[in-house]
């Protein structure tokens, strides 16, 4: 098997050096001969507004724990729901308090624990989910370097922290690089350590009090095995795998990608091209220019040992190309999933919000525009397309 595996990392795979990064280039066509299928989701359960106990506004931020709860954060709620859409619990409780919180930024689900970073007080609290039990909380070092910043992982102790750095470029409105900067904190919770940044392509300015920023490039973490990540910030189909435990990117990889041209039609959903002009204040406006081509990745998610890329490659019948990487890079294959009829396919990642196992969780609207949880099985591969 092992020699199998190193037959096909010489044959598909050309390994090379970038900037001292190790890359692995993948070729245009996966390894796999009957790729191309079309994804099958068959829908298990819905979950809806219930008045008086929680409703949905903007459903965002899904989990998933070991045993399949869900939860997600909406506005000024922290709710979990059982594997089979029961209401059990929102841990969002207003006030500044022990167990009050003033805004959920982020929250991670450790086995049984949940912690919540509350970016309101600059504090982390922390509970036992399965016992509904209170466990403790701790403020975070009183420095602006946590301003704006989101929690996601924690490795060997300490939890990990991203947050986009600022520039001050004294009024000028111009394409630069702006890195998101990890950062750990200390398991007591009073030493943090600033650690590698990641460079996303953004136009930024400010002119007298107003400021401006878009984003020319989005921002992808998904946490993979271990010490694990997968990381994606460039505009180009390019994925870098970062190792918490040696605190380093082990290597990018990439495979030939025929780039999706901006039209007039899809203008809208690229980088900027939603605004045909932005004041800036004073009679000042700005008028941003698109680039020629849409974002090659629109999310990536780690599903059972593998990576799925879902692109912007996509069909006239409303369907996305999603590749998928083996644990060592290969482009094994891929699959046609159908966007939802509501939503553009260069939007899709609007509408996925997690998938676990066997299991796909996605946010839907109803007639009169209300959200709904909507939670699917994924069964099969039809025939090629």
């Amino acid at each position: 098997m092992k020699s199998f595996l190193s037959l096909i990392l010489i044959l598909f795979m050309t390994c090379g050096f970038a900037h001292g990064i190790k890359t692995i280039d993948n070729p245009e066509q996966p390894v796999k001969k009957n790729s191309g299928k079309i994804l099958q989701l068959k829908e298990v359960l819905q979950i809806h507004d219930v008045e008086g106990s929680y409703y949905f506004k903007f459903p965002n931020n899904f989990k998933i724990s070991a045993g399949g709860d869900i939860f997600l954060t909406d506005e000024k709620q922290l709710l979990k729901f059982s594997p089979d859409g029961k209401f059990l619990k929102n841990f969002y409780k207003h006030g500044q308090g022990p167990q009050e919180v003033t805004y959920v930024k982020s929250f991670l689900l450790e086995d049984e624990m949940l912690l919540i970073y509350d970016s309101g007080q600059n504090k982390i609290v922390i509970f036992n989910h399965e016992a509904d039990e209170y466990i403790r909380e701790f403020r975070l070092p009183t420095d602006t370097v946590f301003t704006a910043s989101e929690l996601f992982y924690r490795y060997d102790g300490r939890l990990f922290f991203h947050r986009r750095e600022t520039v001050e470029n004294k009024g000028k409105i111009e394409l630069i690089d702006l890195d998101e900067r990890f950062i750990s904190l200390s398991p007591d919770g009073k030493r943090y350590e600033k650690h590698i940044g990641f460079p996303r392509k953004v136009f930024n300015g400010r002119v007298g009090e107003n400021s401006l920023t878009i984003k020319f490039s989005e921002f992808f973490r998904c946490p993979a095995d271990g010490d694990l990540l997968y990381v994606s910030h460039t505009p180009e189909y390019n994925i870098k795998l970062y190792s918490f435990k040696n605190d380093s990117i082990l290597y990018q990889f990439n495979r030939k990608y025929n780039r999706v041209e901006v039209t007039e039609a899809s203008r809208k959903y690229a980088p900027g091209g939603n605004f045909s002009k932005i004041s800036l204040g004073d009679g000042q406006w700005y008028t941003p220019e698109v680039p020629k081509y849409h974002l090659d990745i629109q999310a990536l998610f780690f599903v059972k040992g593998k990576l799925w890329v879902i692109t912007s490659t996509t069909t006239d019948d409303k369907k996305v190309l999603v590749d998928v990487f083996d644990k060592n890079s290969v482009y094994e294959e891929n699959f046609y999933i159908e966007c939802p009829a509501f939503l553009s396919p260069l939007e899709i990642r609007e509408w996925i919000k997690a998938i676990d196992g066997d299991f796909l969780y996605a946010v839907e609207e109803d007639k009169d525009g209300s959200h709904f949880i909507k939670k699917y099985k994924i069964e099969f591969f039809e025939t090629s397309r």
